[in-house]
């Protein structure tokens, strides 16, 4: 679980990134902002990031096969340091890109790191909770950027952000490298110690273990890279690569990125004036998505991904469904009270049911 808390980290820290836009746009753009900025230009730092992790993206495997899962993470808290203090003292346009290209680039690497060591180090049956800890931990980020943006302006909210990859690293250098890792490196003494580390100490049970680690990796994990391509032809692997492959694209289809990223800008369109401020209503949209996945990480492990994936998938739909009926009818609604009403209710689902 120590383990798992300190590779959250990564996934803070992409919280970070994800929701920095939604507070920072409306500082950058504001009439005190020491930094001018064209629509085009607002445009280009929402999407920088996707497409830095794109680009970025394919690197992650081969660099954790190369150095470890661990490795790699205390390396990308590097560049993401970099990146936050190129934002936090940038004085024009192409600063802030560079910036978020740059923090885009090293999450899109960190972030299948950090799955992929959890996967390795957590026992079978507690899988499926401590990774749902990462995606909380996503919220969480989510969530500290929300509320810290409503009280700094952006260049000091980038340098807030800039302290987790610092505490990231400083807490992953007391680690230790994943077990399974340790085996393909053939480094079987090392990868026992690591492996009584995370069991939290030397039984029967860690012998077992490794002898099946090991065993895989003779068996399996030495095949050349052609005959692993040749494995996705096999019906079972195909099936399973395809079904995920169709989740996940409709995972992003849902356009939550776009909600994460204008959260505020979304609210003030909706003419939420006086009931409730624009801030507090972007930090009680984070909270939901917390909330969601907390929910997640709870029933996961008991109800399985299927019943809770369907579930997400229909309140989905009717949030979706709501939301886009709304701003299509918006300005024919009279109050603002009846725009906050409207617009919340169906934010606050979609956030929550895409975390579960």
């Amino acid at each position: 679980l120590l383990a798992t808390l300190a590779t959250t980290w990564t996934t803070i820290s992409h919280g970070l990134l994800s929701g920095y836009t939604a507070q920072a746009i409306p500082s950058l753009i504001s009439e005190n902002s020491n930094v001018h900025l064209s629509s085009d230009h607002i445009s280009w730092i929402s999407c920088i990031v996707p497409l830095a992790a794109v680009l970025a993206g394919p690197f992650s495997s081969p660099l954790c096969n190369l150095i470890g899962r661990r490795y790699t993470m205390m390396i990308m808290c590097i560049p993401l340091c970099g990146g936050w203090f190129m934002i936090t003292y940038a004085t024009n346009a192409s600063m802030i890109l560079v910036g978020r290209g740059v923090t885009g680039a090293a999450s899109a690497i960190a972030i299948p790191a950090a799955y992929t060591y959890i996967s390795e180090i957590a026992c079978s049956r507690n899988r499926g909770f401590l990774g749902s800890i990462l995606s909380i931990g996503w919220c969480f980020g989510l969530v500290l950027s929300y509320s810290l943006g409503s009280i700094l302006r952006w260049n000091w909210l980038a340098l807030a952000s800039s302290m987790i990859p610092l505490i990231q690293f400083v807490v992953l250098w007391n680690g230790t490298s994943s077990p399974r890792w340790l085996v393909t490196r053939k480094r079987n003494e090392e990868a026992k110690e690591s492996l009584a580390f995370f069991r939290g100490g030397w039984n029967k049970c860690v012998d077992c273990e490794l002898k099946d680690m090991t065993h895989q990796f003779d068996n399996g994990d030495q095949k050349t890279h052609l005959a692993r391509l040749k494995m996705l032809y096999q019906p079972g692997i195909r099936k399973a690569v395809i079904l995920c492959m169709i989740v996940y694209f409709f995972n992003m289809m849902t356009g939550f990125s776009v909600i994460n990223f204008h959260a505020k800008a979304i609210l003030v369109s909706s003419r939420v004036t006086s009931a409730i401020s624009p801030n507090l209503a972007t930090i009680i949209l984070g909270v939901c998505g917390m909330i969601g996945n907390i929910i997640s990480s709870l029933l996961i492990d008991r109800t399985g991904r299927k019943k809770l994936l369907v579930i997400s998938s229909v309140f989905l739909c009717l949030a979706q469904l709501g939301q886009g009926t709304y701003f299509y009818y918006k300005d024919g609604l009279k109050t603002a009270q009846k725009s906050l009403e409207e617009i919340e209710t169906f934010l606050f689902i979609f956030i929550g049911r895409l975390s579960i």
